[in-house]
Order: C-alpha cells, then structure tokens, then sequence
C-alpha cells in the first residue's frame, strides 16, 4: 500500500482510493501514475514512459497519449498543474512526482519495479490486440491510428483549436465563441482523418483563458499546428480572425478576417476549414471539397439557441442541463 496526503495507491488490487473511496483511473493513467510515484521526486522522460507503457514496437501516437494519461491522473487527484502538490511538469524533458510518500521500504521496491513487470507481460498482448483496443481506449488514450511499419502514408499532421477569444467583453456571450471554436473543431475533424487528426474538444477547451506560449501548448498537445482566434457578435452580424501558427518555430502560416451576416456563419467557417486545408495540404476527395463549398445558410435565432443550449448542457451540470434542455 503507497499513501500520499489523503491517496491511497494499492498494488495488490489495483486500485486508487481517497479516504477510502475507489477513484476511477484507466490502464493507462494508473500505470503512468505508478511508474511516477516509484521514481519520487526524480525526473522521468516523456522517452521513457513512453517506452515503458506503450513498448518501442507498438506504433500509436503515444505523444498525445502521455498527455492525456497525465491528465486524466491530475483530474483523478484533483491536481492544477500551475501549482502541483502530485505531478510536476518539466517542460520539455517529462515529468516528476513530487508528494511526500509514506511507504515502508519494501513497499518502495514493489512499486519503482511495478510498472517495467507489468508492461513486459502485457506486451505480447498489445502487440496482439492493438487494433481491437484502440476503439475502446482511444478515447482516453488519444490514440489515433495504427499504422504499417510505424508511419502515416504521407505523414498525418496534427492540428489543435484553442478556444477562440470572446471580444465583446460580455461574458454572457461565451456561449458565442466557445460554439464557434467547436464547430471549427468538428469542421475540420470531418476533412480527412487519415490525413489531419484534430484534437478532441475536451483537451482544447481545456486551454482557455491559459497564458501558456503556443510552443508549450504544442508540445502538451502533441500538435503541429495551432489555429487560435477571436471572434465578435453585434446585433446580426460577426466578426471572427483567425490564424494558423506552426509550433515548431511559432510562426504564423496564415490568417484572415471574417465579417459576415449571421446566417453566413456555415459558410464562414467552411472557408476557414478550407484554407486551413489548404496551408497544411490536405489533398480533398472531391466529396469532401463539396461538403465545404455547399454549407448552406441558417436561421440565426435557431443557431444561436442550438449553441446556448450546448453551452449549458456541456457544463455538465445538473443546473445547466436544465437550462440547456430549454433551449
């Protein structure tokens, strides 16, 4: 049994308990959290976990995994990763565990050889059933593709939405741009996955208000690119900017501004997602090209209550169900 503060890390059954009650954690997070804590207080490279959860044969898209993984472990102990009393970030070289841990000795040598065990068993396992796992834990995992001989025909560039900026300094218009950014999301998730993985909204949206640099973002993400904007509603028309910054040197590789009639918005975005295409040289079956050239337009009031009520219900929130079902 490991115990940090109120955490209880239990080897034997596999668990993770706070003052007694099972928290919920993934293969994954859990092998991730045990390998850390086992090293505490040491650094350990983004390389190494990697090698350790997922194995040097084993082609997934591991770097985003080992985002999602530790954060799915900081959700589970309630961690900020601003300020972390369990895990630390050591931007660009891995991560450190950095509780106390009051655990006998021999506790401490289960646990620093736990995982390196554990992942040598079940290698022949992932290697077998990767395929057939990946629909379950892709979720979690991030993991996007599985592809002969470890690479993506052509190279597969991923590409994150931060949330778009609300510039008409009402707060009750968040609803605006937080839909904005995941229509532009879905949008651009729908050109070609075999070619542009998008990052989930979850992961993105998580990067509000964050006064990270785009480089940093990148390397949490995993991305090759980050499109960011801001985007103004007054009275029936809108006004969005946009720009596509590659993370490797941060610089801007494109960006424009849109000012349209409010049931223009399908079309704005589509034009968005088109060049973004374009930039990062999507190559679009003509089917795909055709879904971005027809939108078609809405009704503004029956768009605007569809993005309230989706504001509300992503809350997740007894309170804003309830007001997002009214919608």
């Amino acid at each position: 049994m490991v115990k940090f503060e109120d955490i209880e890390l239990d080897l034997s059954s596999y668990q993770l308990r706070r003052n007694g009650s099972v928290i919920k954690l993934e293969r994954i997070p859990m092998e991730l959290l045990i390998l850390l804590a086992g090293r505490n207080g040491q650094l350990v490279s983004r390389d190494e976990i990697i090698e350790k959860l997922w194995g040097k044969d084993v082609f997934v898209d591991s770097e985003h995994g080992v985002n999602t993984a530790i954060r799915k472990i900081r959700n589970a102990l309630q961690d900020d990763p601003e300020n972390p009393r369990f895990i630390e970030t050591v931007v660009g070289k891995g991560y450190r565990f950095v509780a106390p841990l009051a655990t006998p000795p021999e506790e401490q040598v289960s646990l620093a050889t736990s995982v390196g065990h554990r992942s040598h068993r079940k290698r022949f396992v992932l290697l077998g059933g990767c395929v057939l796992a990946a629909l379950s834990v892709g979720a979690y995992l991030g993991v996007r593709y599985f592809w002969p001989g470890g690479t993506a025909p052509g190279g597969r560039t991923m590409l994150a939405v931060l949330p778009f900026e609300n510039l008409t300094g009402d707060p009750n218009q968040e609803y605006f741009s937080d839909g904005l950014t995941e229509e532009m999301i879905t949008q651009l998730g729908r050109l070609d996955p075999r070619q542009l993985g998008v990052i989930a909204r979850t992961s993105a949206m998580s990067y509000k208000h964050s006064s990270k640099a785009v480089d940093q973002i990148g390397r949490e993400l995993g991305v090759n690119y980050i499109l960011e904007g801001s985007a103004r509603r007054e009275g029936g028309r809108v006004r969005i900017t946009a720009q596509l910054i590659q993370v490797r040197d941060q610089s801007h590789v494109w960006a424009a501004e849109y000012d349209r009639e409010m049931q223009s918005v399908l079309q704005l975005q589509s034009e968005v997602a088109d060049a973004i295409g374009n930039e990062v040289r999507l190559k679009l079956a003509p089917a795909q090209r055709a879904h971005l050239t027809n939108p078609g337009a809405v009704n503004p009031e029956a768009y605007e209550a569809y993005l309230k009520g989706r504001y509300f219900i992503e809350k997740w929130t007894e309170e804003g169900t309830r007001v997002g079902r009214e919608y």
